[in-house]
């Protein structure tokens, strides 16, 4: 993720394999304030991603300038002269994201550890003596790294920075320093996961036995990274806990405002009660934004994969000659824009049980759904269904960003899954830039799957030319990827999701997907009835939002299981609806869309 394996040899100086995002030199005055120690804790992090790691530097140097200047002007002498010259020379070589900033940088870095490594040695105080030489030495080493490039220096440098890591982290532990503590800690292991597949690649053809140990080791890493990361995804959560009670609040009272069947008195009531837990909320919701930011971009940067997996109780027995799949756009939003979006009025705590419910009614053998963006909502369904189901996959296409969604997709198998793999939509012109759109693929024994949710129309009926060409182009990279997967093992692929599109349309008619696969739900359909209907989304939110009480219920059908080369193979595949909303009592809506449930009969 942060490693650069592929070095420019034809330039003098190479670009550095990762950044180190040094603050430690910097003269702060206001350096011991919890916010700045929180601040200065995770920009190590912050500089894991490359794009961040460049700025970084440049505003690390800049500050190293000011911090050089405000000296100089202070102490008039030649010292603090030598340390403005180098800060000015290191930012003026990584504005143009040159090389020789980090060199010239790395060299002041250098310049200061033998500077207390000469004031310190007469003590011979071991504990004050090793962390400089090891700092020393991996300042040499990381300066190698851009000189010479090669990967062994590469590995040893990262390797000395971890110890590096591990002596600061004990010495902030000593001083009482959690978060210093626990920062130091995390990135010697996120030095080490980087570390080792430099080793991988060194051993590979000089000593199996290591290379395989090595291997082993790098896995076992790669899970310590991905656990930490899910504890600091949730810990995000709670942190945005207030803001999306804040948003939830004030939907509510603006929900109340607007029906006219509520009384003068509740529509008082709750405006008052929104403005008193607004005033109450709004410094945690503002404060806790801050740091489930941080919190939240330090779990994207240590994960290894764009997505958490958990695991089940369930143990897989003998595959069923039935293999069933239960589908549904489940509109988990956080804060409560369920009510906007998907024109649903119970709270999200009961929807997602009441799902969690259905799908233990219908025990299928794995489940695909959407628009689980909330990860405590993601979690809500992982406990209700862990003892049910063997592997979990939620958070899917997880973002830097705390308020970006996700994907939105959740999984839950009763078999392991293999080769699972996010696919991203992001590059696709015209698409949500709030959402991280995208199909997930993975594969079972029966076959392969996608599940995918693709981008949306203003108006489901009567999308534009944007939109259509949007999902035009979104279905042939799923149609490539089911190419791929079933070329490999001549196993069928299966595509399932939230098309929005609607059936019978001149794009259904028309789109590379519904030409190429089976349609087992819409088979000899000639109409849609209410019965029929998947989605209704406008009709909820006209009734339940706006409380347009002559609207009508739009009869649309978005939700597909679409089969894809299955010619040759003896399966006999049917879908049926599973109804989550009734449009002659609207307000009971679990969710929008209605769940599928297919079954694949060997």
């Amino acid at each position: 993720m942060t490693c650069e394996s592929k070095l420019n040899t034809n330039e003098f100086l190479h670009k550095p394999a990762y950044y180190t995002a040094n603050s430690e030199n910097i003269n702060h005055p206001k350096k011991d304030l919890l916010i700045s120690r929180i601040f200065y804790a995770t920009l190590p992090f912050i500089a894991l991603h490359k794009p961040f790691g460049k700025a970084i530097t440049l505003t690390i140097d800049s500050i190293k300038v000011f911090s050089s200047f405000n000296d100089l002007y202070n102490k008039n002498n030649i010292k603090n002269f030598s340390k403005s010259a180098f800060s000015i020379c290191a930012i003026a070589s990584t504005i143009f994201m040159h090389p020789m900033g980090i060199l010239i940088t790395t060299l002041y870095d250098m310049g200061l550890d033998i500077n207390q490594l000469i004031a310190i040695f007469p003590n011979k105080n071991i504990n004050e003596i090793l962390p400089l030489l090891v700092s020393l030495n991996q300042h040499i080493f990381y300066i190698a790294t851009i000189c010479i490039g090669s990967i062994e220096i590469i590995a040893f440098s990262m390797l000395l920075h971890m110890s590096y890591e591990i002596l600061k982290s004990k010495k902030e532990f000593q001083k009482g320093n959690l978060i210093e503590a626990f920062s130091h800690s995390l990135m010697s292991l996120v030095r080490f996961s980087q570390a080792l597949p430099h080793i991988e690649n060194i051993t590979l053809n000089k000593n199996k036995k290591v290379h395989a140990k090595v291997k082993s080791l790098n896995k076992t890493i790669n899970k310590v990274r991905d656990a930490s990361s899910y504890y600091l995804y949730l810990t995000a959560r709670f942190f945005m806990k207030a803001q999306w009670q804040l948003t939830n609040l004030n939907l509510k009272a603006i929900s109340v405002y607007k029906d006219e069947t509520s009384s003068s008195t509740k529509k008082l009531f709750s405006i008052t009660n929104a403005i008193f837990s607004s005033t109450v909320l709004l410094p945690f919701a503002i404060s806790g934004l801050i740091v489930a930011q941080i919190t939240h971009f330090s779990a994207f940067l240590l994960a290894t994969e764009s997505y958490i997996h958990l695991k089940g109780d369930y143990k897989e027995t003998k595959q069923k000659k039935n293999f069933t799949v239960f589908q549904n756009n489940a509109c988990l939003t956080a804060g409560g824009f369920a009510r906007i979006f998907g024109g649903t009025t119970l709270d999200d705590n009961e929807r997602v049980k009441l799902l969690a419910k259905m799908i233990k009614d219908n025990d299928p053998s794995l489940v695909c759904m959407q628009e689980v963006s909330d990860i405590k909502d993601a979690m809500t369904l992982y406990n209700e269904l862990k003892k049910d189901y063997s592997d979990f996959y939620l958070n899917i296409g997880a973002t830097p960003f705390v308020l970006q969604n996700n994907s939105g997709l959740f999984i839950a198998s009763k078999e392991k899954i293999k080769n699972p793999k996010f696919h991203s939509f992001s590059k696709i012109p015209n698409v949500e830039s709030m959402v991280n759109k995208g199909f997930f693929s993975f594969t079972t024994k029966i076959g392969h799957f996608i599940t995918t949710h693709l981008s949306p129309s203003k108006d489901d009926l009567n999308p534009n030319k944007s939109e259509i060409e949007t999902r035009k182009l979104e279905q042939e990279k799923i149609f490539e990827e089911a190419m791929d997967r079933t070329s490999k093992d001549q196993k069928p692929s299966f595509v399932i999701g939230d098309f929005n599109i609607n059936f019978d349309s001149n794009e259904y008619k028309q789109s590379l997907l519904f030409k190429k696969s089976l349609d087992a739900f819409n088979k000899d359909r000639e109409i849609v009835t209410d019965e029929d209907a998947t989605c209704e989304t406008e009709f909820l939110n006209q009734r339940n939002w706006h409380y347009n009480k002559d609207f009508k219920p739009q009869r649309m059908i978005l939700d597909y299981f679409l089969s894809f080369f299955v010619q040759d193979k003896k399966l006999n595949i049917s879908t049926k609806k599973i109804a989550t909303f009734d449009v002659d009592n609207p307000k009971e809506a679990i969710t929008d869309h209605a769940a599928l449930i297919s079954e694949i009969i060997v």
